[in-house]
């Protein structure tokens, strides 16, 4: 079978998957052999690869279907994100705000669906919340995967510049428990230079990669300098480290969030630069105003999905966690950035910002900006 059909076949078994894990169940799998007009004889030797609960492992299937065949989904997003230094999977203001459009587009459609967290299973309380909105777990299943799947499986940043962005940028660090409205209002207020790109995680890495392959891309070394992240935050094209906090969570429950912010603090003291750290200071004063605490949290207990990347983070903060958490207790008291040379006055601030964003919800632009 040909290479491009059989890709599509992979895309198929996968989208079937009502978890994204891959596992899919025998019911659906066999509706849509019927569909296809699979002979019965050829269905009947696709059981053998149904678990007790009644699942099958699509890429199982796939391998077995295509005899070990090496064809990914993902090839060309791959061949990019090899290609394309870390420093350039870059977004531009404009581009950042169609990507905010589309996420209203789809939440007004009744498209992001409001799934339970794994661990309370309770439901995203600010979902529906105008100034604070679904979480990044939530849009990236609804308008990331599928957007970046469909393009070839790069991330957000590269599906729209496939050589990257050069020039300087501002790396976001932020939580993936954050409301999608909230984080952008505060990241489109403090982006008041165009001329700036933004680095920020699940715009910047690629979202529809199998776990074996994202950790690959994410690194293996204990210094985590093979890591995208690190080496965006060691790039010489760094202008600032921006913190956006959350009304959900304190960003260092997560280990990656702590990790980031270490790396930061040997980089401003390297340049000898005490503006590098900022935070994202919010323009709507309302009963959700975070505070001190949602950020000030003790990095002892912040956790990580991946077990080997929790290994080399707390490897890596060894040593450096008083450090850290003062650094961390002055983030949470912190009075409002210093004006840098990108900065305009705060009366331009509000002005372009209020001109820039939509109120329906909370954070997108009134009218999608275009290359």
């Amino acid at each position: 079978m040909a290479a491009a059909l059989a890709v599509k076949v992979r895309m198929a078994f996968e989208e079937l998957s009502l978890s994204s894990d891959g596992l899919v169940p025998w019911s659906r799998l066999e509706e849509l052999f019927l569909k296809l007009e699979v002979k019965p004889k050829a269905i009947q030797l696709c059981r053998h690869l149904v678990d007790a609960e009644g699942l099958v492992d699509s890429a199982e299937l796939f391998r077995w279907l295509y005899d070990g065949e090496d064809v990914s989904p993902y090839h060309e997003g791959r061949r990019l994100h090899e290609r394309v230094p870390p420093c350039r999977w870059c977004i531009s203001r404009c581009d950042f705000q169609d990507f905010v459009a589309e996420v209203v587009e789809t939440h007004r459609a009744g498209r992001i669906l409001n799934q339970p967290n794994p661990r309370t299973k309770e439901p995203n309380p600010f979902h529906d919340d105008e100034h604070v909105g679904p979480n990044m777990h939530a849009v990236n299943e609804a308008v990331i995967r599928p957007r970046t799947a469909r393009a070839g499986g790069m991330s957000w940043a590269l599906m729209l510049s496939p050589e990257g962005l050069s020039g300087e940028f501002f790396f976001v660090t932020h939580s993936w428990k954050e409301g999608v409205y909230e984080f952008s209002r505060k990241v489109l207020n403090h982006w008041q230079d165009e001329a700036l790109s933004m680095w920020c995680c699940f715009l910047a890495n690629p979202q529809t990669w199998q776990r074996e392959d994202l950790n690959q891309l994410l690194g293996q070394s204990f210094d985590l300098m093979d890591s995208p992240f690190m080496q965006a935050l060691s790039s010489q094209q760094l202008h600032s480290f921006v913190v956006v906090p959350n009304v959900t969570e304190s960003l260092y429950c997560r280990l990656w969030c702590v990790a980031e912010l270490w790396k930061a603090m040997e980089v401003q003291k390297l340049r000898g630069d005490g503006r590098m750290i900022q935070v994202a200071k919010d323009n709507v004063k309302d009963s959700h105003k975070v505070r001190p605490t949602e950020i000030a949290t003790l990095i002892h207990g912040a956790t990580c999905s991946d077990v080997n990347d929790e290994k080399r983070i707390r490897a890596y903060i060894a040593g450096k966690e008083q450090h850290i958490q003062e650094m961390i207790k002055d983030l949470a008291g912190m009075k409002k950035s210093k004006k840098t040379h990108h900065s305009l006055s705060h009366e331009q601030e509000r002005r372009k910002t209020e001109e820039e964003l939509s109120a329906r919800g909370g954070g997108a632009p009134r009218t999608p900006c275009h290359k």
